[in-house]
């Protein structure tokens, strides 16, 4: 095999190839990157069996052939070499790059070992959104995805179209985050996509207009991101109502300022935010918020101008996870809605995001 390919187009493909393959895997041979060359292209392909990579690159090919080669060692060579054209030659399992006046010669991976990658999926639904509108999704719901394994359906983000609507939620059973916008989808379907697989989506994206198309199946999915193929299992279950949660009854709404807001948790946080809880205490009463927090080292409080309508209250949360949502939005105004010290506080970014929060017990 043999190949003349630019490194920056080369390492681009390597990244994005490289996104499929796990640190802890038990096996030697998926630490590897296949590679095949055929029809004046290259195709790279990384998998941990359950997630799988495959980008191809336009490249001139002098001989067809396949091999395995180190993610990381080849990775580490192209990123090294000078600028211009890499020539990349295989021979049984011996293997030669070459770049300028750098060369190498390196000992390939049995590509016999490569485990067959089933990409003739059954998928009979297709959905289509921008890049723009998948990393709004990812960006808002998948910090509070669960890493609880015993509640797998917890454990990725679920995607509902409706009636040309699509509803993205996560929750980890601490918080909730619900996105709602039109899209230009006629089907009605829903899935869930696992945490890693939209974490490793979310390095390839930008906030363009081009096109990601999803097609899926039960179990399984297939996105196509520019020259790229990911190919991912998808969660099976029902997922939580968690409709039911938000539609609960609330006597208190303020309007407040996103940013006041960060700024205030912070501060008080630089009290106690080293322990596992980071609790903080928000104190609404007229038009004032006090956020207030301690510790055995001491203690700290930020009050805030609000507006707000219905009943004063007091109530307690992780400041991480107040802080988490918060930083997921975008708007400069945000409406809380509250109803008693035990049940969650509802922070709404205008009518498309919603964020959902349980509190937790106050010190005596």
């Amino acid at each position: 095999m043999k190949f003349i390919i630019d490194k920056d187009q080369f390492l681009k493909h390597i990244t994005i190839a490289q996104r499929a393959i796990s640190q802890r895997s038990p096996l030697e041979i998926l630490e590897a990157i296949k590679i095949t060359a055929a029809n004046e292209r290259i195709r790279l392909v990384s998998t941990d069996t359950e997630l799988t990579i495959i980008s191809e690159c336009p490249c001139t090919v002098v001989e067809d052939g396949t091999c395995c080669f180190s993610n990381k060692l080849l990775s580490d060579i192209v990123r090294k070499v000078p600028s211009g054209d890499i020539s990349f030659t295989s021979n049984g399992d011996d293997v030669e790059i070459k770049a300028k006046f750098s060369k190498f010669d390196l000992k390939s991976m049995p590509h016999d070992d490569y485990p067959e990658i089933d990409t003739h999926y059954s998928l009979d639904k297709s959905v289509k959104l921008t890049m723009k509108e998948l990393n709004k999704i990812i960006k808002k719901t998948l910090f509070s995805t669960s890493q609880d394994q015993a509640r797998p359906t917890l454990c990725g983000v679920y995607f509902k179209f409706e009636d040309g609507v699509l509803s993205a939620a996560s929750l980890d059973g601490y918080r909730i985050s619900s996105l709602k916008f039109n899209v230009d989808v006629k089907e009605n379907s829903s899935f869930i996509v696992p945490y890693r697989t939209l974490a490793e989506i979310q390095k390839m994206l930008d906030d363009s207009d081009d096109i990601v198309e999803i097609t899926y199946a039960r179990d399984k999915a297939v996105f196509k991101i520019d020259r790229a193929l990911l190919y991912t299992r998808l969660i099976e279950g029902d997922f939580f109502n968690y409709e039911e949660v938000f539609a609960s009854e609330d006597y208190t709404t303020v309007e407040i300022n996103r940013m006041d807001l960060i700024n205030a948790i912070e501060r008080v946080s630089l009290i106690g935010f080293e322990d596992r809880i980071s609790l903080i205490v928000m104190d609404f009463k007229d038009n004032n918020l006090n956020i207030a927090a301690s510790n055995e080292i001491g203690s700290a409080t930020d009050d805030i101008m609000v507006e707000k309508t219905g009943d004063d209250i007091k109530i307690g949360f992780n400041g991480r996870y107040v802080l988490e949502g918060l930083k997921a939005m975008s708007a400069d105004k945000l409406t809380l809605k509250l109803s008693e010290s035990i049940r969650p506080m509802k922070i709404y970014e205008g009518e498309e995001y919603r964020y959902l929060v349980l509190p937790v017990k106050m010190q005596a």
